[in-house]
């Protein structure tokens, strides 16, 4: 029995450090204010509305429990036009978060390639201590982005990417784990099959800086 309880203890070790591995959780002392580059993506989601939840259709409390909790990579999401988004780990490779290259945009959907695209992108932050900071992000399109559940921030009109150029200041951020969601709609113009896009530019780029 021993043994037995040994055995059951490593086991739990393990899935616990396979789950922060999946989830990508990053140290709060170790990205200081660099832009945060692992995240948890998932789309493209048929609507260019902020106010539409998709994550409504696969979890009670929609996006308020996943801006809470979060979510990990390999969750699946149904669409509202019959498809499955499966959420997954992705990092870039500079400061911005290139959606399009995260999580692309779909065919066949209603009009043969949709004209308005919307994706979430989920970071793990854990903090040694609680503490109140800024985001400096840059949007190409228009974002929402909670922290632990909370809505810290909320654009009325498409943004073009400018890093920092929009700083979200007050922002708390509690000892332990940190859940950091953000939501960007890319409306697009005449996205065809059978020439280049001239879409508009899909992504964000986010960093914590000092309060103030």
């Amino acid at each position: 029995m021993r043994y037995q309880g040994f055995a059951i203890y490593v086991l739990l070790g393990l899935v616990i450090t396979l789950l922060a591995n999946s989830a990508q959780t990053l140290e709060r002392d170790q990205i200081g204010d660099q832009y945060i580059k692992s995240w948890v993506v998932g789309g493209p989601f048929p609507s260019a509305n902020l106010n539409v939840d998709h994550f409504a259709t696969a979890i009670s409390g929609g996006e308020k429990a996943v801006a809470t909790r979060g979510w990990g990579a390999n969750n699946e999401i149904p669409t509202s036009d019959g498809r499955i988004v499966v959420l997954k780990d992705f990092t870039a490779t500079g400061k911005a978060v290139d959606l399009v290259t995260a999580v692309g945009v779909e065919q066949g959907m209603a009009g043969g390639y949709q004209e308005s695209v919307t994706a979430y992108a989920i970071a793990f932050i854990n903090a040694s201590k609680a503490e109140t900071i800024e985001f400096g992000m840059g949007i190409d399109g228009t974002a929402v982005v909670w922290v632990n559940g909370v809505q810290v921030y909320r654009g009325t009109s498409a943004e073009k990417m400018a890093f920092d150029g929009v700083l979200v200041p007050n922002v708390k951020l509690k000892q332990g784990l940190n859940i950091i969601m953000t939501k960007v709609v890319r409306p697009t113009v005449g996205w065809r099959p059978d020439h280049a896009s001239t879409a508009t530019g899909w992504g964000f780029a986010l960093r914590i800086l000092p309060n103030g």
